[in-house]
C-alpha cells in the first residue's frame, strides 16, 4: 500500500474484495490470507487506520497480515507533459537508499533482485518510523522556508541549518 496516509483506506477499501482470508479462518493452517505491506510516510498511522476500519480482531481471524515496511530512498514528482497519455505523474529517483520491513518474506525476495534491504523487529520498525517522522518535522518545514527540494540541504549555503 503506497498511497498518501489520507488515500489508504480508499485504496484499500478499493481492492477489499480481492483479498484473501485463510480458509482456516485463522493462522493455524498452512495456507495464510493476503499480507499487505504498507511502504508509506504515515505507516503507523495508516496501521491503525486500517485496524480501525476493518477491524483488527477481523484481520487476525481471517489471517490477513498487515505489516510495515520504509524505505530511504529519495524520490519526487516532476511536472509531466499534458499531452502525455500514459501518464499523469513522472517520478524522479532522486537517492539510493535502504528498505526496511518487518516481513522477512518480502525482504528475501527484493534482496533477490539486489535490493539493500534489511529485516526489522516490530519495536525496530516502530523505532525507526518514529525517527523518521521527527527528520520529516525538521526538512519539510525547511524546504519550503527555502523553496527547495530535500537533497539541496545538504548544499553548502544551508550547512548553517
Amino acid at each position: 500500500l503506497c498511497t498518501k496516509a489520507n488515500d489508504s483506506i480508499n485504496a484499500l477499501s478499493s481492492v477489499w474484495k480481492r483479498v484473501t482470508r485463510s480458509p482456516c479462518g485463522d493462522r493455524s493452517c498452512r495456507q495464510n490470507g493476503s499480507t499487505i505491506i504498507i511502504l508509506s510516510n504515515g505507516a503507523l498511522a495508516i496501521r491503525d487506520a486500517i485496524y480501525e476500519n476493518f477491524g483488527e480482531n477481523s484481520l487476525v481471524q481471517s489471517g490477513i497480515d498487515i505489516v510495515l515496511a520504509t524505505t530511504t530512498h529519495g524520490a519526487y514528482k516532476i511536472d509531466s507533459d499534458p499531452r502525455e497519455y500514459y501518464s499523469r505523474f513522472r517520478i524522479m529517483h532522486a537517492g539510493e537508499g535502504s528498505t526496511f520491513c518487518t516481513n522477512a518474506v518480502f525482504i528475501d525476495y527484493f534482496k533477490s533482485i539486489g535490493w539493500d534491504c534489511s529485516l526489522l523487529s516490530d519495536f525496530e520498525m516502530t523505532l525507526m518510523l518514529w525517527k523518521k517522522l521527527a527528520v520529516n518535522c525538521v526538512i519539510n518545514p525547511l524546504t519550503a522556508i527555502h523553496g527547495v527540494k530535500n537533497g539541496e540541504l545538504l548544499n553548502c549555503q544551508f550547512r548553517y541549518l
